[in-house]
């Protein structure tokens, strides 16, 4: 470890000098190769993370650094990773101990100063002219613009350099799945599927006598059965008009009893339990209960299968002809299906990032209108995202079917599970 003195100021040239580190100290630890030649092609020189428990968390930051499961955090923790170079890891001497394992990966130094700080910060810009950072001008309320004003200014203060955002380098070090991650992926998608089919027989045996709460419960049993882990949000399972609330939150105490002519929505997430780089599924189904399904749900579910199949082939039909994957033209091809039919317009995106979080890292499938900014980021090859356009009647009903795409890099995007092609009939 380097640690800085009271007297810092005085020694700025030796610790910035005091750079030797042994060669076998292997960059490929914390930065996988798609991240590397993206920061090689891009001209960046240093990816400058942070993590600041309670106000800004950022599990971006922690993974890079191999932080995630560290308990008792409390002070923020920042460094620098170079493309060419060993990391530099900056920490409070407060919680020192916390990382001594990183010595075998860079250089940490120790800081219990604001001086300290700003000179511990110019040494990891030491020879940089571009770093990126979790900032994008003009985005807000993404994993990929959190850094606080008054970090950016100091950062901008330290040093004459350009800063860029770090939102693609986040997707091709986090959002691109490895082949154990896809495969982590695809089995948790094919065990839950096997359980809805189960908790759609589990409704058929009780029929107005079980409740929404209760097959969530069932499901979320199932779960744990099967060694796959939610971790803490259990599916949604919503009826009606319950339904017209994209995220509706499930009580024991008045959850509705499912009955004859009710309408069923299923939203089930899960990966597996144990293995930390395991990647989530995230999937959705439609049922009704009665022999024959209404002509107004049978519209509405025809319209949404039209919009979740059209956003998958014309993801199929930008790569066929050397597009690039702008997510707001695929969310406009399915949204511009739901309203053109005369449904309302969702309120949320077609489609999010599904990494070892169930809403991930990498960019949104959604409209260049949204609330947050125009995120400028593309769907890169290697990446998950859902699949999930919804019509929504508000006090009467909500429907939302939602698969899986893996952007194959050879293959093209493809689904990764059985997805629903009609309405269950229970």
């Amino acid at each position: 470890m380097i640690y800085l003195t009271r007297h810092a100021q005085t020694r700025t040239k030796e610790v910035v000098t005091a750079r030797v580190v042994p060669k076998n100290l292997a960059l490929e630890s914390l930065l996988r190769p798609s991240a590397v030649e993206h920061m090689q092609r891009t001209g960046i020189d240093a990816w400058y993370t942070f993590h600041i428990p309670h106000s800004t968390p950022n599990p971006t930051a922690l993974r890079l650094f191999r932080a995630i499961g560290i308990k008792n955090l409390t002070a923020p923790v920042m460094g620098f990773v170079y493309p060419d170079r060993i990391p530099v890891l900056i920490v409070a001497g407060l919680e020192e101990a916390h990382y001594k394992y990183f010595s075998k990966y860079g250089e940490v130094i120790v800081v219990n100063s604001r001086a300290e700080l700003e000179i511990a910060l110019k040494r990891g810009m030491e020879d940089c002219r571009k770093i990126a950072l979790e900032y994008d001008e003009g985005l807000i309320a993404t994993s990929h613009s959190i850094i606080p004003a008054s970090l950016l200014d100091l950062i901008r203060r330290s040093a004459e350099i350009a800063v860029v955002s770090s939102g693609d380098l986040i997707q091709a070090q986090i959002a691109v799945l490895s082949k154990e991650g896809l495969a982590s992926h695809e089995r948790a998608a094919n065990i839950i599927t096997g359980f809805i089919k189960e908790a759609f027989a589990f409704i058929s045996s009780r029929v107005g006598r079980v409740t929404e709460y209760e097959v969530q419960q069932f499901l979320a049993n199932k779960f744990t059965e099967a060694k796959l882990t939610c971790e803490g949000e259990p599916p949604i399972v919503a009826v009606n008009a319950n339904a017209a609330n994209p995220h509706y939150a499930l009580k024991a105490e008045g959850s509705a009893v499912i009955k004859r002519g009710d309408l069923v929505l299923f939203d089930f997430w899960a990966r597996e339990a144990g293995n930390p780089e395991a990647i989530y599924a995230d999937l959705g189904w439609m049922a009704y209960v009665g022999k024959k399904l209404p002509p107004t749900y049978a519209r509405a579910f025809h319209t949404l299968l039209n919009a979740r199949d059209a956003a998958l082939e014309h993801m199929q039909n930008l790569l066929t002809h050397g597009h690039p994957l702008e997510p707001f033209q695929i969310d406009s091809v399915a949204r511009n299906i739901i309203t053109d039919a005369g449904y309302p317009n969702y309120p949320h995106s077609t489609g999010h990032s599904i990494t070892t979080l169930v809403h991930g890292e990498g960019v949104t499938v959604g409209p260049s209108t949204s609330y947050r900014g125009v995120d400028r980021r593309l769907l890169l090859p290697g990446c998950l995202v859902s699949d999930e356009p919804g019509i929504y009647v508000k006090g009467r009903y909500g429907m939302r079917i939602e698969s899986d795409i893996y952007v194959d890099p050879v293959k093209g995007p493809r689904v990764t599970s059985e997805i629903q092609r009609e309405m269950v009939l229970i």
